[in-house]
Order: C-alpha cells, then sequence, then structure tokens
C-alpha cells in the first residue's frame, strides 16, 4: 500500500461511516424502516433531539404488557417519551402498564384491544393517572382510554374533554356517566360500526347518564348530542328508526356509516349534513330540508334500499359520489338552486330512475344528458310546485297518488279493483314506504301488496275496510305499523305471511274469520286475539 494511500485511508473510512450514519437516519427520517427490539416493541425515534423514541405498537404475546420507560439502540439508550396509535398491540392482551417517563398519547392507542380490562400508570408519572383501571391525562383533564372490557364508566369530576376513541370499538359498554365538568368530546367517542360488509352491526344498548348541571351536552332518544355544537355526538349503530331535536343543526361526517337505520325525519332548521353521513345504511326515502346548505360526499353512497330523494333548496352542489351505488333510486327532486352535481353523483343506479327538475334549470340539463349518455335514465318530469310525482288508478272508484316523501294515498269508494296476476298492468308505483287508505274504500284485495313492495313500513286502514284478503300484505317485510280497525270482519290466508317486522298486532272483536297462515314466518309478532277459542293460533302461524 503506497504512503499516499495510507493516509487517505483515515480519511476514506471517516466519508463511509458519515455516508452510512447520513443514509441511515435518511431512512429514519422516511419511515424506509420499521424498527424493532427484542421485546417485540416496536418504535420510531425523534431524529430532532435524537434522544427519545415513541412507541408505535408491540409484538409480544402477553396477558401483562409493562411499556418500557428505555429502549436499547444501536446508537445509545433512548427514553421512551410517547405511544403513537395505529400499530398493533398483543391481541389477549388483559392489563396495560405505562411507565412514569411517558409523556404524549395519540389518542387511544388500543381501541381495538377487546380484552382490556385496566390501564395503570406509575404513580411517578407527572401527566397521566389511572382512575378505576381508566387512563385519564390530568394536565389536560381529559379521558384517553376506557379498556375494552368495562361496563360501565362514571368519568371523574373534573374532567374537560373525552379523547376521541377513547371509549374505544366494543359491545360490552353498557353506561357512561358525564360529569358536570365535562365541556368537550374530541370526535366519535366510540365506533362500533362494522369494518367490512359481512361484519354485523353492534346490538349495543349504550345509554348515556348526563350530570342535571352539565350544560354542554344533553340525551334525546337515546343519542348523544353537543348542546352549545347543535351538533349529534353519538347514536346507537342498531337503531332503525332515529328522532332528532328539534334544533339539531350538524350531522357529522359518518354519523350513521354502516348502521342499520331505514327511516329518519330531518328537522326544519338543520345546516350541515357530512361526507359518508348516511353510507351504507337501509333508508328508503330522504328529505333534506330547505334549510340544509350542504350535504357532504358519499352521504348516501351505497343506500341499497333509498328509492326517493328530496334535495334542499338551499343547496348549490351535490357532490362526488352523493348518491352513489343507489341501485334501488327511482325519484330525485333536484331544485333550481344545484349548478353544480360532482363525477359519479349518481353512479350504478337503477335505469328507472326520474329526475324531477324545474324547466331551464341545471338539473334540466343535467338529467337531459343522462337520458341520452350510456348511463340512461327512464326519464325527467317537470317539477309543478307540489310533491305529488306519480298518479293513477284502481279501477272505476278509486285513485292514488304518490309523494316524494313515499306516502301513497288510495281514495275512493267501494271496493278495489285490483288483478294480483296482473300486478305490473295496475298503475301501481314502484316504491312507497306508507300507505294511507282514504275513508270509503271496503276491501284491500287479494296480493294487492305483497311480495316486491318491500319498502313499505306503515299502513293505515280506515273504519271502513271490512276485508283484508289474501296475501294482501304477505311479503311486506319491513311492515312494522299497522292497525286493523273494528269494521274488519274478515282477514284472508296469509294476509300478513312473512312480514318479519311485525311485532305487535291487536285482532278487534269484530273480526269473525281468519285464513290458514295468515301469520306465517312472522317470527317476532305478538298476536293479541279476541278470543283465543274461536280461533286456531297454531293455524294462524303454520304455512
Amino acid at each position: 500500500m503506497s504512503e499516499k494511500t495510507k493516509k487517505l485511508l483515515p480519511i476514506i473510512v471517516l466519508l463511509f461511516i458519515i455516508c452510512t450514519t447520513a443514509y441511515t437516519l435518511a431512512a429514519y427520517a422516511d419511515n424506509e424502516y420499521t424498527l424493532r427490539d427484542k421485546n417485540g416493541f416496536v418504535y420510531d425515534i425523534d431524529l430532532k433531539h435524537w434522544c427519545s423514541a415513541t412507541i408505535i405498537g408491540c409484538q409480544q404475546h402477553t396477558n401483562h404488557l409493562v411499556i418500557p420507560s428505555t429502549i436499547e439502540t444501536d446508537f445509545e439508550t433512548l427514553q421512551v417519551l410517547s405511544i403513537d396509535s395505529g400499530g398493533s398491540w398483543p391481541e389477549d392482551m388483559t392489563s396495560l402498564e405505562i411507565p412514569s417517563t411517558i409523556r404524549y398519547i395519540d389518542g387511544n392507542p388500543w381501541k381495538e384491544c377487546n380484552k382490556l380490562e385496566t390501564v395503570s400508570v406509575d404513580s411517578g408519572n407527572p401527566v397521566f393517572e389511572s382512575i378505576d383501571g381508566c387512563l385519564y391525562n390530568k394536565i389536560v383533564r381529559s379521558l384517553v382510554c376506557c379498556p375494552n372490557r368495562v361496563e360501565s364508566i362514571e368519568i371523574k369530576e373534573g374532567t374537560l374533554k373525552i379523547e376521541e376513541m377513547a371509549l374505544g370499538i366494543r359491545q360490552n359498554l353498557k353506561y357512561v356517566r358525564i360529569p358536570e365538568s365535562l365541556i368537550m368530546i374530541n370526535g366519535n367517542p366510540i365506533d362500533d360500526r362494522p369494518c367490512f360488509p359481512e361484519c354485523e352491526i353492534s346490538q349495543s344498548e349504550l345509554t348515556f347518564d348526563i350530570s342535571p348541571l352539565n350544560t354542554c351536552f344533553s340525551v334525546y332518544d337515546d343519542a348523544l348530542y353537543d348542546t352549545r355544537e347543535h351538533s349529534l355526538i353519538y347514536c346507537r349503530p342498531n337503531k332503525k328508526t332515529v328522532q332528532f331535536p328539534a334544533d339539531l343543526e350538524i350531522i357529522p361526517d359518518y354519523a350513521f356509516w354502516r348502521t342499520a337505520l331505514e327511516y329518519v325525519e330531518l328537522p326544519n332548521g338543520l345546516l350541515y349534513i357530512g361526507d359518508g353521513a348516511f353510507y351504507n345504511t337501509s333508508l328508503q326515502n330522504i328529505i333534506i330540508p330547505d334549510s340544509v346548505v350542504y350535504v357532504g360526499e358519499g352521504a348516501f353512497e351505497d343506500c341499497y334500499a333509498l328509492y326517493s330523494v328530496k334535495l334542499s333548496s338551499s343547496m348549490k352542489t351535490i357532490e362526488e359520489k352523493t348518491f352513489s351505488g343507489c341501485p334501488s333510486l327511482i325519484y330525485v327532486r333536484i331544485p333550481s338552486s344545484i349548478v353544480s352535481i360532482g363525477w359519479f353523483a349518481f353512479e350504478n343506479n337503477s335505469w328507472k330512475m326520474v329526475g324531477i327538475v324545474d324547466p331551464g334549470s341545471y338539473g334540466e340539463d343535467y338529467c337531459r344528458a343522462l337520458k341520452e349518455s350510456e348511463d340512461d335514465m327512464d326519464h325527467f318530469v317537470y317539477y309543478d310546485g307540489t310533491d305529488i310525482i306519480q298518479t293513477g288508478k284502481l279501477g272505476d272508484n278509486c285513485e292514488w297518488s304518490l309523494d316524494i316523501a313515499g306516502n301513497l294515498s288510495i281514495i275512493g269508494k267501494g271496493e278495489i279493483q285490483f288483478d294480483p296476476d296482473l300486478a305490473n298492468s295496475n298503475g301501481l308505483p314502484l316504491a312507497y314506504s306508507v300507505i294511507d287508505v282514504q275513508e270509503g274504500i271496503t276491501t284491500i284485495p287479494d296480493g294487492m301488496l305483497s311480495s316486491g313492495w318491500e319498502h313499505l313500513y306503515k299502513v293505515r286502514i280506515p273504519n271502513t275496510v271490512t276485508y283484508i284478503g289474501k296475501d294482501a300484505f304477505s311479503g311486506c317485510q319491513y311492515l312494522e305499523t299497522l292497525t286493523i280497525p273494528e269494521s274488519v270482519l274478515e282477514i284472508g290466508e296469509r294476509a300478513f305471511a312473512d312480514c318479519y317486522s311485525l311485532e305487535k298486532l291487536v285482532i278487534p272483536n269484530s273480526v269473525l274469520k281468519i285464513g290458514n297462515g295468515a301469520f306465517a314466518g312472522c317470527d317476532k309478532l305478538e298476536l293479541v286475539l279476541p278470543n283465543e277459542k274461536q280461533f286456531n293460533r297454531e293455524k294462524l302461524f303454520s304455512r
């Protein structure tokens, strides 16, 4: 080796070390590598100060997990000062111990740890504390984590805030007591919606009990609201019908995302519906009040049962994918205020869709273009100032009309003329949710409302009806509300067969005959008969 090479060798080695270190630091900065210690902890390094580590998960298999206060690296021993969310944690973990060094925790990192029962904190930690197994930040006075195995929690007095997802993802929690001191709930405190379409909707019965001295939050129809922001915070995912308070102004992003919701009446005064607010619900029709100025992207996306929509006259735009993936959608009222419709707003919808528009409006131009495009649509009609969108006849004596809310009214006198073998020729509309049979009608004909009328959930029968025909309501699986008047004398065979949602029905004393199988398949039905000896209950429920 030459003398010149010997002199240059230390410099070359030094440059190699510098380049290697620089490359390593760049790799850390770009998160190109996952750093893991021998105990399975995954962590990141604070390059700015080069003196601390952030735990982002752990791949141990343990019931009791102890977060370390320090981590050994190839460079030096680093203090663990923070815990980040987004990483994975032991599935079997039932208890968690946090050291005195931790100063920051990002949200609730353990929200998916379904077996977690308690979180404890070293008594020397100046920021965090454990009370009844729950984790609190005593500096900002907030609830950080309530373990998923906890069934009830009384949030300690003095707490100002509940952090986002502090109550985790679970079905175990049944009761939350909110103290007088609480003034803020950061985002959604709990997420019990299914992550995938095949997952079952949570049957949570979570209730909130609010201190009477708390002025920031309220409970209405089992849902939690922020009374200062006039905003919804949490509603049980298994509720099919929701009633909102009159002063509600905000339905936040993903509020009812993949829930069991089937019917809702939005209050006048509502201003904002967030992105994905009703995504993949079972809503059948929706009237957006004229007070609403914004409906977010994908707000009603993948609502497979949605067939009727009336938009607010205060809206200027229909955002991207707002009604995409709604194959049942037939009627859409597009007001003249709309000046822009986003990409895929009505993608993958029914070819039978009817646009109800004002002459010369942007909505008319849009519907014309859609009708002529490959996507196609059935037709559009001009708005006449009323909410009646279809009318027709049922024989010479009876007429029907359908409004945008899905209310079907039948008026006339005597018997309705309807041939179940020619159902599509009788002129009834394709979809409706409420039937109001007016006074003067005497029969509900055989098979008139059977099978295909899957949107129907409520029926009003007047006290002039004497006969409910065979298969009259069979297969109306969403039918929930029905009262049989004292005028009815006979109920035909299979009249209410497979009405799965019927829960209670009172048969009046006037009924003299009920056909076999009238309530076959009505597994949830509580049937109240006037005279048990007069009817064979077993035959009424048999096929």
